[in-house]
């Protein structure tokens, strides 16, 4: 649907390593501990590190345990790398792992960081999100990147998406989702659209962040908090078995971490 082109990948979180992206990024902490409550020390959390790893340790400050982080790396070198520092990781891409996730494995946190603009990758993650039961109460940061977007030459209806949406690529994410959602199964389904339903119900479910890129004389807004406040969603999604194994060894090594049968990482 889009961004299927070449080229069309959620790449991972950029290591923007400076003051205005670090105030960013203890605001969003800030919003997700805020909307978790006294329940960070058990919340599962997934997010992308980049090779810096620069969320791990504001997560931790925060009051999330560090054997509950499980970073997801697409890029197989700072997988590696990630995981002989002692940091829990996933290769694989964020999209993917989240769609071959266990109903039964609940996850609190979702921070995706893309260096991307609107592809099918990025529609995939709020897919996963907005409708697969593992993720009920759980809160999304979704922040993305103009000018990235890549789109098929029938797609300009897209860009007619993004100008409704404020010149806001995550709130257009959204709102993508949720007309493939109504091409896929219709307005009836659930009673209720999920996608629409975020984008409707106020600040209580949804909070839009400036870019740290943001000026008072230009403000960008590519970035959103969301909260699933539901349970239900849809099941017998087919995951895919090698994704399946990885996040079944993550949490093996989750289960020593927290038995004392392996070490934990550092902060």
């Amino acid at each position: 649907m889009i961004g299927q082109g070449r080229g069309a990948k959620v790449v991972d979180a950029v290591n923007y390593k400076n003051g205005q992206k670090n105030n960013w990024r203890s605001r969003c902490w800030n919003l997700v501990s805020e909307a978790i409550g006294r329940d960070k020390s058990k919340a599962i959390v997934l997010y992308l590190p980049g090779s810096l790893d620069l969320d791990a340790s504001i997560a931790i400050r925060k009051g999330f345990d560090s054997c509950n982080l499980i970073a997801v790396e697409r890029q197989a070198k700072i997988a590696r790398v990630l995981r002989k520092s002692g940091r829990n990781t996933i290769n694989g891409n964020l999209g993917e792992v989240m769609r071959s996730w266990p109903d039964n494995r609940r996850v609190s946190v979702i921070v995706a960081d893309l260096q991307c603009g609107l592809t099918l990758d990025a529609v995939n993650i709020l897919w996963a999100w907005g409708l697969f039961p593992a993720f009920a109460k759980s809160v999304l940061v979704l922040n993305m990147q103009r000018g990235r977007e890549v789109y098929p030459a029938s797609a300009s209806w897209v860009t007619k998406v993004t100008q409704i949406a404020g010149k806001n690529r995550a709130i257009a994410a959204l709102i993508v989702a949720g007309l493939d959602f109504h091409k896929k199964f219709g307005s009836a389904n659930r009673g209720q659209n999920p996608f629409y339903f975020f984008l409707t119900k106020g600040d209580g479910y949804l909070k839009i962040l400036p870019s740290y890129r943001s000026t008072p004389r230009s403000p960008l807004f590519d970035s959103l908090v969301a909260y699933r406040n539901f349970e239900d969603g849809l099941t017998g999604i087919y995951p895919d078995k090698c994704t399946r194994a990885k996040i079944a060894a993550a949490y093996a090594v989750r289960t020593m971490r927290i038995t004392g049968k392996l070490s934990r990482a550092a902060p």
